[in-house]
């Protein structure tokens, strides 16, 4: 979906106001997704240390990592398989939440 998001984030800003706001609401909606999944784990004692706040960012960080494949693939493909790239940065994103 590398090229659809790359359009979404060109474009956004020349959508008139309430599509820009259904295109920020869905990736509060996507990042929402993955507040919840690490509340789960943080509630679960594998990585007790998280507060709310904490596992918000996180959250954020984790779809921005998604989406730089997008926006730096011209060099990521040439060095790291897309498999080695989402391995990589679920290992740094967990090392960074086990850390805290």
């Amino acid at each position: 979906m590398s090229d659809v998001i790359l359009l979404i984030y060109q474009e956004t800003r020349s959508l008139p106001e309430q599509w820009q706001r259904r295109v920020l609401e869905n990736e509060l909606r996507i990042t929402g997704l993955f507040v919840e999944a690490l509340a789960r784990i943080a509630a679960s004692g594998v990585l007790p240390n998280l507060d709310e706040r904490t596992i918000e960012l996180i959250a954020h960080n984790i779809v921005v990592s998604g989406h730089m494949w997008t926006f730096r693939r011209w060099y990521l493909a040439r060095h790291y398989s897309i498999d080695d790239y989402i391995k990589l940065q679920t290992e740094l994103i967990l090392g960074m939440c086990s850390h805290k």
